[in-house]
């Protein structure tokens, strides 16, 4: 009896959440908008400090670098 060889699993480039988030609102400014109005009625100044970081970037076309410096 042959033993069953596994196939190799070749994975797929992934994007994080935040390149994800970022690439919706530079697509969707009316979401971007949207989501920075809901953050500045119930978010905390952390909430607040990443939307105006990710539709920054958005705006800017740039990529997600949000702690790079930190």
């Amino acid at each position: 009896m042959q033993a069953d060889i596994a196939t190799p699993v070749i994975a797929k480039p992934c994007r994080s959440h935040e390149d994800a988030t970022i690439e919706s609102f530079a697509k969707d400014p009316e979401y971007a908008a949207a989501y920075l109005n809901a953050m500045l009625e119930d978010g905390d100044a952390a909430e607040l400090r990443v939307a105006l970081e990710r539709t920054s970037q958005a705006i800017a076309g740039e990529p997600a670098t949000m702690g790079a410096a930190e």
